[in-house]
């Protein structure tokens, strides 16, 4: 069993991945004020974090502030088909980019392995 902290401005997305963690045995925690979230967050014991923000510059911020209080910590980033990515975070600062259209089962098998539980 792991946890998880998922940061997602999308609810459907935010619960399906929370509902199939559960499923399987996880705990899932939701971000919902994003500016403070990245600060403020509880990290102690979270396996990884998901993060499915629209806009760039909220994504870039959230996962920077993510990296400066843990930089080990391993992030999924999840996003739309149209929605661009840019370089700044760079793979140090990223485990793993997926990209929409995905099944739920994939995010969360993806979440699982970076926590190194199954």
């Amino acid at each position: 069993m792991a946890r998880f902290l998922l940061a997602s401005d999308d609810a459907w997305t935010r619960i399906g991945v929370a509902r199939a963690l559960e499923r399987a045995g996880h705990t899932a925690d939701h971000v919902t004020h994003l500016k403070l979230a990245s600060e403020e967050a509880d990290l102690y014991g979270v396996g990884a974090v998901l993060v499915a923000l629209q806009q760039p510059e909220h994504r870039d911020l959230f996962v920077a502030g993510l990296r400066k209080r843990d930089p080990e910590i391993p992030v999924v980033v999840l996003l739309d088909a149209w929605s661009p990515w840019r370089e700044p975070l760079g793979e140090a600062a990223v485990s793993v980019v997926l990209r929409q259209p995905v099944e739920v089962r994939q995010v969360v098998d993806q979440l699982e392995d970076l926590a190194g539980v199954s």
